[in-house]
């Protein structure tokens, strides 16, 4: 029996055609990108084609090996050399990637202030705005979770901020959020994305910022490019492919979504608790002395995989910080589940899902 797969906020499988459109492009057009005027060309028209669905100009776009390099390029390709000293605005349940950036920013002598998000899991446009100052470069509020699955409006907030100083620079993670809602860049000056949360290859992800961005490298090699190295254009060209259809089929996957996880939740019994109402992923804790470790090992056994927390969290060996930002205590942390799905998700293992962690909750 194969795993049934429980863990779409970690990654998705890879497209079937995804795959063969790779296989295909990177077995004819294998020339090294910035030596082929047809490849640039071919580029240029998939970039153009993720500006054109956005419905935005005076914007640019720029592949990555992923979010996370991504989320590093937007904000010390921007801030890393500045000499005179800023203030940056970013929340306390961001992805490990925009936390870490900016703690290296306050390594560098920046100053940094952390929103916390409300117990529902969401930002307060209010405790933003309290926390601008004249010295205020830079706002980064991520679209939605990874981890308890809500979701920011993020061009309601990011419009007051602008109406405050326009000069303030906005930046949104929209990793998760892919495919989940249609993305409006209409206040957001930078916007992170990745492949592999929608189908797509792990290795590719992308930076859209504003053109009047200026910005230097943080990876260092050909002067050419402000994102150096020799990437896949079999990579690109089906980044291009999976966002299209992620953006333009979102609000049917997130009626299948919606719908499979609703369905989910009816099935539970009352000793495991939802912590936050989000979409796409589902936080739940366990009423039970057993610890969530536990029972993620437990439903392994039965050929179901589901996490904890965050991959990037696991490997830290902590609690979780998102988590912990909307008031969880230790013990009810410890005893936290994450369960993550897609559109393509089956009502038939979902309700295998909600009886073996049921009879777990029984064992345990």
């Amino acid at each position: 029996m194969s795993k049934i797969y429980f863990d779409y906020a970690s990654t998705s499988p890879v497209d079937e055609g995804v795959l063969n459109t790779y296989v295909n492009i990177e077995q004819k057009m294998y020339q090294n990108q910035q030596s082929s005027v047809d490849i640039n060309n071919l580029l240029d028209q998939g970039k153009e084609k993720i500006l054109d669905n956005l419905k935005v100009k005076d914007y640019e776009v720029i592949f990555t090996s992923g979010g996370t390099e991504a989320n590093n390029l937007a904000i010390l390709g921007k801030f890393k050399n500045q000499e005179n000293k800023k203030h940056f605005i970013t929340t306390t349940y961001e992805h490990h990637s925009v936390l870490e950036t900016f703690l290296e920013l306050e390594r560098l002598g920046h100053e940094v202030s952390y929103v916390k998000p409300q117990k529902d899991g969401t930002i307060l446009k209010k405790d933003v705005i309290n926390l601008i100052n004249d010295n205020t470069a830079l706002i980064s509020i991520m679209a939605h979770n990874n981890e308890i699955g809500t979701a920011n409006n993020i061009n309601d907030i990011f419009k007051e901020v602008k109406e405050i100083k326009n000069s303030i620079l906005t930046m949104s993670d929209f990793v998760q959020a892919l495919g989940k809602y249609e993305i409006s860049l209409d206040y957001v000056d930078l916007a992170t994305f990745s492949a592999h949360k929608v189908y797509g290859l792990k290795g590719i992800g992308m930076l859209i910022k504003k053109k009047n961005i200026v910005m230097e490298q943080i990876i260092y090699g050909s002067k050419t490019s402000i994102r150096p190295g020799t990437m896949s254009v079999g990579a690109m060209i089906t980044f291009v492919k999976v966002f299209l259809e992620a953006n333009n089929e979102c609000l049917n996957r997130q009626k299948e979504i919606i719908k499979i996880q609703d369905y989910f939740l009816s099935l539970l019994c009352n000793e495991i608790e939802l912590n936050v109402k989000g979409l796409g992923v589902l936080s739940l804790s366990l009423k039970i002395e057993a610890l969530a470790q536990t029972i993620v090992e437990y439903l392994d056994e039965k050929d179901i995989i589901i996490s904890t927390k965050s991959s990037c969290a696991q490997k830290l060996n902590k609690p979780s910080h998102v988590l912990e930002s909307i008031g969880l205590s230790k013990e009810k942390i410890d005893r936290t589940i994450r369960v993550s799905f897609s559109n393509k998700t089956k009502r038939d293992d979902v309700k295998y899902l909600a009886k073996v962690l049921n009879e777990a909750i029984n064992i345990f």
